[in-house]
């Protein structure tokens, strides 16, 4: 299964790509069948910047290794996203136990404090 992404318009057995840009997956035989993609993008900084992270020459090639490489950075986002919710709760559970440790010392020093009164 390969995946695209585009809105295609098909003509003449050939899909050109443009506008806005949607998921799709199509089957690809590995043998004896050739579909020829147009890449028609009117926004050149999009494309420049697909072409500078993808590392490619041409802007067919850098959709190729965008949309080859979409499910694997989908998945990689979402373990992100699941490691980053984690560290969140812990960081709370880590200010709560500061806060307590604060409040249990500005309690212990007050109580020292007054039993030094007591003292003298």
């Amino acid at each position: 299964m390969v995946p695209f992404l585009f809105t295609p318009h098909f003509l003449n057995g050939t899909i050109s790509l443009a506008g806005e840009l949607f998921l799709a997956f199509f089957l690809v035989p590995k043998k004896g069948f050739k579909m020829l993609i147009k890449f028609i993008e009117d926004d050149e900084f999009f494309v420049d910047g697909l072409k500078l992270a993808t590392k490619s020459a041409t802007a067919a090639n850098a959709f190729r290794i965008a949309a080859r490489d979409f499910r694997s950075n989908q998945l990689l986002i979402e373990d992100q996203r699941s490691t980053i919710e984690s560290l969140r709760l812990t960081i709370e559970r880590y200010e709560s136990i500061i806060d307590n440790a604060r409040s249990a010392a500005a309690l212990l020093l007050e109580r020292v404090s007054q039993a030094d009164l007591f003292d003298d």
